[in-house]
């Protein structure tokens, strides 16, 4: 496991997570756009959901997509002018910033960052916790800490269904638990759409698979997996608070290991976006709760962003909240058909 981590951790994320899963043309039908920078070896999405067109046209704030950029030693030189070429690029198009995710641990280029104006963003969610598949299933059930490990069998002994998005009924039913996520959590909700190319368009492709965890037929937890070469990724997870006590949540991740390497044939299976401390109160059991599979825990990668115009960002964060108020308090669930 050690020389897997090592060939991965340094620059392993040569191939952005995104454009390997086809993510880029879902997020163009919903409204994103992309512009091509000046160096061809990288690709500045700009968010701009359709839900808020003006706030979005306004103020755009652009990330990042690499495609192959680094593929062997890091040279400082060549990560200063990339640099320099995307901030031209951004602000060519009017961003108010420029988000950056590095495919490579913060101390690998820090300096090169600060030097151009970025400030590195600490989010608690620069390391991932890798399983590696090789094992049998009984093996990975023993690699689970024993409060995991009870919650998936007190999950199946609750009678807790996983299942499928298999028509528009269930994906209703998979957005529904996901808007109501997002209410409680805080975070802008992607649209319904979304969730329907992928499923339409890169399910089909197993790039993608949809499962939603049913409590007394109720839907109740959902995770969104993602297939990126030999790994399998959770990306996006969502539950109702109401059903916590069944373990949907447990269960869920447990049949996406299995079925990433049985079905799919994955070596690997990783939860992402863990901090290396857990000093976040509020959110300690969220992250113990990825931790607690048995993954490996290692460093991936950094994020960092550069404030491309003060005014329009003093002006964007005014109305962010109360664009956030909004969508928290007022947002609705999709009605079932």
């Amino acid at each position: 496991m050690d020389n897997i981590l090592e060939k991965r951790f340094y620059p392993a994320l040569h191939e952005n997570f995104f454009q390997s899963l086809d993510f880029t043309n879902a997020l163009k039908k919903i409204g994103w756009k992309t512009t091509q920078a000046e160096s061809n070896r990288s690709q500045i999405l700009g968010f701009a959901p359709k839900s808020f067109p003006v706030y979005s046209e306004l103020f755009p704030r652009f990330l990042v997509l690499y495609g192959p950029i680094f593929s062997g030693d890091i040279d400082s030189r060549e990560l200063d002018d990339l640099l320099k070429k995307l901030c031209q690029g951004a602000s060519k198009e009017g961003a108010v910033t420029l988000d950056i995710r590095t495919p490579f641990p913060h101390h690998y280029c820090n300096g090169v960052f600060e030097e151009n104006g970025f400030h590195r963003k600490i989010e608690g969610g620069e390391y991932s916790a890798l399983t590696d598949l090789s094992k049998t299933e009984d093996e990975l059930l023993k690699n689970l800490n024993q409060n995991s490990r009870r919650c998936v069998r007190r999950a199946i002994k609750f009678d807790v269904i996983v299942k499928g998005v298999e028509d528009e009924s269930d994906l209703l039913n998979f957005y529904n638990v996901y808007a109501e996520t997002g209410r409680r959590r805080g975070f802008y909700p992607f649209p319904y759409t979304f969730f329907e190319v992928l499923w339409k368009e890169l399910e089909p492709k197993k790039k993608v698979k949809l499962f939603t965890a049913y409590c007394d037929e109720k839907p109740s937890a959902i995770i969104l997996n993602t297939f990126n070469g030999e790994e399998s990724v959770p990306y996006i997870m969502g539950s109702l608070n109401e059903y916590w006590k069944y373990h949907p949540n447990h269960l869920l991740v447990w049949h996406s290991m299995i079925w990433s390497k049985d079905v799919v044939g994955s070596s690997f299976f990783k939860l992402y976006h863990l901090p290396k401390k857990r000093n976040f109160d509020a959110e300690v059991d969220y992250y113990s709760f990825k931790a607690s599979f048995g993954g490996k825990i290692f460093e991936e990668c950094a994020f960092y962003e550069k404030v491309i115009s003060n005014s329009k960002n003093f002006l964007s964060n005014s109305m962010k909240k109360i664009l956030k108020s909004f969508v928290i308090n007022r947002f609705t669930r999709v009605k079932p058909m």
